[in-house]
């Protein structure tokens, strides 16, 4: 598993907690790439890049879950 973590799904029902999980890379600029891209999937409307290291959220789509 990479050291980032992205996150995503429906803003209204999110899977929750690990559901969520839709991938992982060590690059950052690249797991935001692959972020982007989930945003074209159906039923993806938003994501997180969670730093595995630091537990922070260092990148985020636009719109949030809710």
């Amino acid at each position: 598993m990479g050291r980032y973590l992205i996150f995503g799904g429906s803003i209204y029902y999110a899977g929750g907690g690990f559901n969520d999980f839709r991938g992982s890379h060590d690059n950052l600029d690249i797991a935001h790439d692959l972020a982007e891209q989930q945003l074209k999937k159906p039923g993806i409307e938003w994501y997180h890049i969670v730093d595995a290291t630091t537990g922070d959220i260092v990148k985020q789509s636009e719109r949030e879950p809710y």
